[in-house]
């Protein structure tokens, strides 16, 4: 029983990579690389940093308000333990990431761009997936920022002397 399912299980991945493949060829659409890509990319992320720290900033503030931020710190006599706010701040902060992102606080758009033969659907695409990734980003907090900085600074030099300009 369950070498069928497996089997079924690749079958559908298989059958998926191929309508994406097939999606992608109707799209069309090619992403050119910016040319000042690395100084707009760390001149993004810190603007992205800032505005992570203050959607961080605005859930802690609305999780208080609604008294949910957990025990409560300032009275020790009474360790009342409050209402979970795991959930609402989770939904919180996708929310203000994922406004801010579509403000045009996006990540994505700094590594490179469609060409201008591109279509409207791949348009829409290309923005639906920057809008995502860039609000995921804010909301999973400045930390998350952080370890992508870390991450970026040593594989990005090494890219940037490999592809170079142009």
């Amino acid at each position: 029983m369950t070498l069928t399912n497996s089997f079924l299980n690749g079958l559908t991945i298989m059958g998926g990579i191929a309508v994406l493949g097939f999606a992608g060829m109707q799209v069309g659409g090619q992403v050119y690389l910016s040319v000042s890509w690395e100084e707009d990319l760390w001149a993004r992320i810190q603007f992205m940093l800032v505005a992570t720290a203050l959607i961080e900033r605005t859930v802690e503030v609305y999780l208080n308000a609604a008294s949910m931020n957990g025990d409560d710190r300032f009275n020790r006599a009474d360790t009342q333990k409050l209402r979970d706010g795991t959930r609402p701040a989770t939904i919180a902060a996708i929310l203000l990431g994922l406004l801010v992102a579509l403000s045009g606080v996006r990540l994505m758009e700094t590594l490179g761009a469609l060409g201008e033969d591109a279509g409207a659907i791949s348009q829409l695409i290309w923005n639906g997936v920057d809008i995502a990734i860039s609000g995921g980003l804010m909301a999973g907090g400045s930390a998350l920022f952080h370890e992508l900085a870390e991450a970026l600074r040593g594989g990005l030099k090494t890219l940037g002397k490999n592809i170079g300009p142009g």
